[in-house]
């Protein structure tokens, strides 16, 4: 951290982020066989194919989270992350994480369960001041 850098706030995390997931095909719609010869068969008919997609949090990864004066910074088990406060245009706390919104990329979600609300709270400040 370069030296006007202050860590404000230090907590284990689960990051999270939205991702699309296909759960599965689903098809329907009248079908005909019929038997051209023994062992041979001809398919005839619309099969509507429709592909199921939703969107969920999905764990990235878990790890050491840190808040200062200048940035977010994730330590994880697959990799680092950093935020610059700066680019955080909107947070939203729960009782059992942070969603963070970000000006670009994917928006993380931060799950931890004591302090959520008091890192809401200072990181909402230190956006503040960089403003």
């Amino acid at each position: 951290m370069p030296r006007a850098e202050i860590c404000h706030f230090k907590t284990k995390v689960d990051w999270y982020e939205h991702r699309k997931v296909t759960t599965g095909y689903g098809y329907s719609g009248p079908t005909v066989r019929l038997r051209i010869m023994k062992g041979v068969y001809w398919r005839a008919g619309n099969m509507g194919i429709k592909r199921t997609s939703e969107d969920v949090l999905k764990l990235i990864d878990s790890g050491d989270c840190f808040l200062t004066n200048r940035r977010i910074i994730f330590r994880g088990e697959r990799g680092n992350k950093t935020i610059p406060l700066g680019r955080i245009i909107d947070l939203e706390a729960f009782s059992n994480g942070v969603q963070i919104e970000k000006d670009r990329g994917k928006s993380p979600f931060l799950e931890f369960e004591p302090g959520s609300d008091v890192f809401a709270m200072m990181l909402d400040r230190a956006i503040d001041r960089v403003m």
